[in-house]
């Protein structure tokens, strides 16, 4: 580390960076104390001296033990600057009557931090802007600053604080390892900075660390913007590109101030153009109350515009944070439109842009379409021709839009189910089905049905008449006794049960048999049925004559 301090400088405070030495990735050395370290000192025309290394009271004040040949030594932060160091600098080594001193520290595992002073009187041409004197000039063929500890450089002038012009490399190289590679302040009404590329260089260049940013410029308190760029003729003001997954600009707003305002040229100049070729053009993240982005458009350009990318990339993509946040808010003023797109294949854009046509349609047409019937016939019909040929879209594509997957009517689908043919709502839909309540169990409806039924009030009277009827010594019981005490009468024999025996239209084989053989039967005196008749026949006057026919049929 190399120093310029003028001769004679008391209570010296400086920062030492001490490398890792068993590491190659330039790490610093951490968790050192004053007594692991080793330190000499020599002055220009000087012996080695050691110096005595002692426990510095407080950080940023400077430690009234360090005396001669003394250096108090303490680290400032592990995690938040691993391997920065505070030391307090003895007066003695500084003293007049030279013009360097070097410093060396050791360290177990440590990298030898060297310090160089230089002790020469600055040259006045400096000296003088740095008292307050005139504007100092100061021409560098080639020069580097390195102050790991600090400021590389602070320059402050009345007009410009530093003016840069490069030939064929930067005008300016700026690295820290802790802080700032550039820390500027401006004058009042005055910009910290003002860089003029030349050609086709950029005004700046600025590449991030490993985790860090390559800018991060935080505006005023009140009203002033961290950066403020400007474009000239048909450049682009400011030109941002990302790096890996990284944005090319991310800006977090404030309390409630924007993290990146945009405002478009007078004439036609965009506020912003951001192009994508896979990523998103833009990330941006809105504060507490403060928009992500607020773009207002000029006299006729637009605040934002948005070109998506050759194949799939959005040309602007609006993501809400959580389900009650909006992605995209738009919010039309007076007569302008809250969004006026050209038209697309991309229904939902022709939704948005149809919106503003919509909320005429609305006023023209009137409550209960008064506004049409005041129309006339013609106006309607030439109304019905113009929508007609409104809609860039096919009946087939719109048929295609309702039944893709995700969309409400593929909701609706997924609802029902198939019935034999016939669709019918799932078990998990009829679950939420509106009931006013919870739906009504078996139990429940039966209990109605008891309490609140007439008809079946009137089977259960019916029911109970019958039962009654049916019961032994009933109606209906004591008919069929009736009945059955005929029955039980008529013999089981000739004629079985269930069979026909018709002696006039259709007498079987077994009847007529019978009845041939009885009439072939005589009686006791030889008598047949037709030497009886005509015995009856020849009785006369009328007295009583006892006939007994004993017809024999076989069994």
């Amino acid at each position: 580390m190399k120093l310029a301090l003028p001769a004679g400088t008391t209570s010296q405070i400086v920062h030492v960076f001490i490398q890792d030495s068993t590491v190659t990735t330039g790490a610093g050395k951490t968790a050192l104390a004053f007594g692991d370290i080793t330190a000499y000192y020599v002055r220009a025309g000087g012996v080695l001296t050691a110096l005595t290394m002692i426990d510095l009271t407080t950080l940023g004040t400077w430690d009234t033990d360090t005396t001669d040949d003394k250096l108090a030594f303490k680290k400032l932060h592990d995690t938040n600057a691993p391997g920065l160091y505070e030391i307090h600098l003895p007066n003695n080594i500084l003293a007049a009557g030279s013009s360097q001193v070097t410093i060396q520290l050791r360290a177990t595992g440590a990298a030898i931090a060297p310090i160089e002073i230089q002790l020469s009187p600055v040259p006045a041409a400096l000296s003088n802007g740095a008292h307050g004197g005139a504007a100092a000039t100061l021409t560098l063929l080639s020069a580097a600053i390195d102050n790991s500890a600090g400021v590389g450089l602070s320059i402050t002038g009345s007009t410009n604080g530093a003016a840069f012009a490069g030939g064929t490399g930067p005008g300016l190289v700026l690295t820290s390892t802790s802080d700032a590679g550039l820390k500027s302040t401006g004058g009042t009404n005055h910009p910290a900075a003002e860089l003029l590329g030349t050609g086709t260089g950029a005004g700046l260049e600025a590449t991030g660390g490993l985790t860090g940013n390559g800018i991060k410029a935080t505006g005023g308190a009140t009203g002033g913007q961290g950066i403020s760029a400007t474009g000239t003729g048909n450049n682009i003001g400011l030109y941002a590109l990302g790096n890996g997954v990284a944005p090319g600009i991310q800006a977090s707003g404030g309390a409630e101030g924007n993290g990146f305002r945009a405002v478009g040229g007078s004439t036609s100049g965009h506020g912003i153009s951001a192009s994508a070729t896979d990523g998103h053009g833009m990330s941006l993240v809105g504060g507490t109350a403060g928009e992500g982005l607020s773009a207002t458009g000029g006299v006729t350009g637009n605040g934002i515009q948005a070109t998506g990318g050759a194949t799939s990339g959005a040309g602007l993509y609006a993501s809400a944070q959580n389900n009650n946040d909006a992605g995209m808010q738009l919010v039309k003023h007076g007569t302008g439109k809250d969004l006026d797109a050209d038209q697309t294949d991309n229904a939902a854009a022709d939704a948005l842009a149809a919106h503003g046509a919509i909320d005429t349609l609305v006023t023209t047409v009137g409550a209960a379409g008064a506004g049409l019937t005041a129309l006339g016939d013609a106006r309607l019909a030439n109304l019905d021709a113009t929508v007609g040929s409104r809609s860039s879209h096919s009946a087939a594509g719109v048929v295609t839009a309702l039944e893709a997957n995700g969309s409400k009517l593929d909701h609706l689908w997924e609802m029902t189910e198939d019935d034999g043919g016939v669709r019918r709502l799932t078990t998990n839909a009829l679950e939420q089905a509106p009931t006013g309540g919870s739906a009504p169990t078996a139990a429940a409806i039966r209990q109605e049905i008891d309490a609140n039924s007439t008809q079946l009030a009137a089977i259960v009277a019916d029911t109970n008449e019958l039962q009654a009827e049916l019961a032994d010594g009933g109606r209906t019981d004591l008919l069929v006794d009736a009945i059955k005490a005929k029955t039980d009468l008529v013999p089981a024999s000739p004629a079985a049960v269930g069979s026909q025996m018709d002696l006039v239209n259709a007498p079987n084989a077994t009847a007529v048999t019978a009845l041939q053989s009885g009439l072939a039967k005589t009686g006791a005196d030889s008598d047949t049925l037709e030497t009886l008749s005509d015995q009856i026949d020849g009785v006369t006057g009328g007295a009583a004559v006892n006939v007994t026919i004993e017809p024999q049929v076989e069994q």
